[in-house]
């Protein structure tokens, strides 16, 4: 229900299935989400508000050749929970030295 996969109104077929694929594609998000918060305070979080904690964030993303940043601002809650869910989807990444890690 937080995904809206049952908002399918378009009149054509074809919009509808794009749709739908938009969601099935969200929901797979969604469900890497909380594999990757596992063991932390959002473990048991709905989908929802992984999307309003994790994914609705400001945030600066610095785009260079070779890598993206992204700056999350310094009064952010869950920087901690992003790190881990990072250091979950990228095996070698490691956390620089310097920067504050709560959890």
């Amino acid at each position: 229900m937080d995904l809206a996969g049952d908002r399918l109104s378009c009149p054509s077929f074809r919009a509808n299935q794009f749709r739908l694929l938009l969601n099935v594609a969200a929901y797979m998000l969604i469900q890497t989400l909380q594999e990757g918060v596992s063991g932390t305070e959002l473990a048991d979080a709905q989908a929802g508000t992984l999307r309003v904690k994790m994914l609705k964030v400001a945030a600066r993303v610095l785009d260079r050749c070779r890598e993206v940043r992204v700056q999350l601002p310094t009064s952010y809650p869950w920087q901690g929970v992003w790190r881990r869910l990072i250091a979950f989807l990228m095996p070698g990444f490691r956390v620089p030295s310097g920067l504050p890690v709560r959890t």
